[in-house]
């Protein structure tokens, strides 16, 4: 008789698309809507910015491609609603790095105007929502690049990235830099958590605090119900007798797991005595 025949369940870590679903609305909740249009986008630090549009605020060259997008999407819709100048500008113009609108002046007011349709008909709304999930996804896998793990952390510096940018100098306050900070205080990127990560902003700069706390309390609410993790594990029979000699016979009993809908249940098969029989660890033969 051979017992000790058990499973072992594997650790799960959410996935990026189970981690992307969450950071998405955080973000959304922080930046606007769909006809969001903010016309000249930019600190205290310059006189003039660019546009940003849409859910997550596209800025400028950004904001150029997602609107050229919409505009091919329907181009005939597309010039009744934005007008032939308009248009005209978003297929041909290069960069859209410096493009503000002055809403003082009639003609900027009422392309600005023009803009909020666009971005509200079903090819804008199509197009942000592919792009937003796409964004946020390269935001994350970045974080996961640099060697984060923590699905809070992840998200927060997701945040950071479309906000601030990732950065590319020892002194920006990029998200890039906020974590190099982050990790040094942790004592490496995999050991970066949600509250390392926050404190670390705070300590480094005083802008958009309120956003920055908004963001940590809504990560904090979150339930990660991507992962049922298993109450308890229950077998069919607890032993089996084989004949002595024996091979390739199958005693693999029926596994039962609670709750019902854990997320894995992956088991490894292992022999409490491997000099009396021994087991595939997938199979259980």
């Amino acid at each position: 008789t051979v017992t000790g025949l058990m499973p072992t369940q594997s650790i799960v870590i959410p996935s990026v698309d189970a981690i992307t679903k969450r950071a998405v609305p955080i973000i959304v909740n922080q930046e606007g809507g769909y006809s969001s249009v903010n016309p000249d986008d930019h600190d205290s630090t310059v006189e003039h910015g660019a546009v940003s549009v849409g859910q997550l605020q596209w800025h400028g060259d950004r904001a150029l491609n997602l609107l050229r997008t919409i505009v091919n999407a329907n181009p005939t819709n597309a010039l009744n609603i934005l007008g032939t100048d308009l248009y005209n500008e978003i297929i041909t113009a290069s960069s859209w790095k410096t493009r503000y609108f002055n809403t003082n002046n009639s003609s900027d007011a009422t392309k600005v105007s023009n803009l909020k349709k666009i971005l509200a008909t079903t090819e804008g709304v199509n197009a942000q929502e592919a792009l937003k999930y796409s964004d946020v996804k390269g935001y994350i896998a970045g974080g996961q690049k640099l060697g984060i793990t923590d699905a809070n952390a992840l998200i927060y510096y997701a945040d950071l990235t479309n906000q601030y940018g990732a950065g590319g100098s020892a002194n920006d306050n990029g998200s890039w830099q906020f974590a190099s900070r982050a990790a040094t205080t942790a004592g490496g990127y995999d050991k970066i958590t949600l509250d390392i990560l926050h404190q670390t902003v705070l300590n480094r700069t005083s802008n958009y605090l309120a956003r920055r706390n908004r963001v940590y309390t809504a990560i904090c609410g979150l339930v990660w119900q991507d992962t049922v993790n298993i109450t308890s594990i229950s077998l069919s029979t607890s032993a089996q007798t084989i004949g002595i000699g024996g091979t390739n016979q199958n005693h693999l009993p029926t596994v039962t797991y609670a709750p019902s809908n854990a997320t894995n249940k992956s088991v490894t098969w292992k022999s409490s005595n491997t000099s009396v029989a021994t087991v595939n660890s997938s199979t259980g033969v």
